[in-house]
């Protein structure tokens, strides 16, 4: 038997119960266990479903972002971090859906709040310094450089980085750079640079 998930409200009304809450639902049935009916004077008992863990609602959560079913899954992730506070990675998932949502303030929250139970998520890390890139660029800059320290083959950090680095005149060089081995990492993410800066890039990398 399943444990009971109640169907999100999305802005007052409640969401339609349909094949993609069906779907992610599937991932809860694979990995939901149930306690046997127990049989007495020819009655059965009820049946009580075993608590969901902490991966398990982290991963029902993921696969109702996937099906577009962001108030199914930040409900999910908020279960998750009461069920275990100390991991980062349902705060980190639950500010992927608040960034989708567009509620910027509380996405930094979030992932402010996974990196303070684990200092070395490169996830947290990366998404934090693209909303602090808009209005602090050395903060952004700094959030790049330690996931990048913790990661060293992240092609996008070096890429975000670089841009932010060449809006500075003082660490033009240093963004040059930065960007050239984010191509030499990921050649796609050359139609990413500026032309006029792709232009200085070392010919190996243009």
């Amino acid at each position: 038997m399943l444990a009971v998930v109640r169907a999100p409200r999305v802005g007052g009304q409640s969401t339609e119960v349909g094949r993609r809450w069906r779907l992610a639902l599937g991932a809860l049935a694979s990995v939901a266990v149930a306690l046997p009916v127990a049989g007495c004077g020819g009655a059965a008992k009820a049946t009580k479903a075993a608590p969901l863990s902490y991966d398990t609602l982290v991963g029902a959560g993921g696969a109702l972002v996937r099906t577009g079913d962001l108030g199914g899954a930040r409900q999910l992730f908020q279960r998750a971090i009461a069920r275990n506070p100390h991991s980062p990675v349902a705060y980190y998932e639950l500010g992927v859906v608040y960034e989708r949502e567009r509620k910027t303030y509380l996405a930094a929250v979030q992932y402010s709040r996974a990196l303070q139970v684990d200092r070395a998520y490169v996830p947290a890390l990366y998404n934090e310094a693209g909303i602090v890139a808009r209005n602090n660029r050395p903060l952004a800059i700094y959030y790049y450089r330690a996931a990048i320290h913790l990661q060293p083959d992240l092609p996008t950090a070096y890429l975000r980085v670089g841009l932010l680095e060449w809006a500075g005149k003082r660490t033009r060089t240093q963004a040059l750079r930065d960007l050239a081995h984010a191509v030499k990492l990921d050649p796609a993410l050359r139609a990413a640079i500026p032309a006029a800066v792709r232009a200085r890039l070392p010919r190996k990398t243009a």
